[in-house]
């Protein structure tokens, strides 16, 4: 992990540094899951968007 993130009340994402060295790690996503969380993520993203308006 790179970067940490969480969602605030308002929908907006905050993004921070991990708090030591140690907790920047790579962390392993199963190839089977892929298709299914970047489909999940065009459905939030074009409902946000259409929210937006």
């Amino acid at each position: 992990m790179r970067r940490a993130q969480a969602e605030l009340q308002d929908n907006r994402l905050c993004g921070k540094a991990p708090r030591s060295a140690a907790r920047v790690r790579a962390v392993d996503f199963p190839a089977e899951l892929l298709d299914a969380v970047t489909h999940l993520l065009e459905q939030v993203t074009t409902a946000r968007s259409t929210n937006s308006r």
